[in-house]
C-alpha cells in the first residue's frame, strides 16, 4: 500500500474535493444570478443593442426583431444601435 504524500485518510480527502467542489458550484451560482439582476433590473435609460453591422441587411433585420421581442419581455426600450465597419 503506497503512503498517502498529504498524510490524509481518503475519506478525507473525499471530503475536502467535495466541499471544493461545493464552493465552486456556489460561486457560479452567485455570478449568474448577480448577472440576471443587473440584466433585469430597471434602468432609467433604454438598453441598447450594438450590431456590427451596416442599417438595413439582415443581421439589422435580426437585431430588431429581438429588440422588439426583448421590449416586450422587459417592458423598457430596447434601441438597436448599428455600428457599420466595425466587423466581427
Amino acid at each position: 500500500m503506497q503512503a498517502n504524500p498529504l498524510g490524509r485518510s481518503s475519506l478525507a480527502q473525499t471530503a475536502v474535493v467535495s466541499l471544493l467542489t461545493l464552493a465552486a458550484v456556489a460561486a457560479c451560482g452567485l455570478a449568474l444570478a448577480y448577472w440576471t439582476w443587473t440584466w433585469f433590473a430597471p434602468r432609467p435609460e433604454p438598453r441598447a443593442e450594438v450590431v456590427a453591422a451596416e442599417t438595413g441587411g439582415s443581421s439589422d433585420f435580426t437585431a430588431r426583431l429581438m429588440a422588439f421581442g426583448l421590449t416586450n419581455a422587459l417592458g423598457q426600450q430596447v434601441v438597436v444601435d448599428n455600428r457599420g465597419g466595425h466587423g466581427i
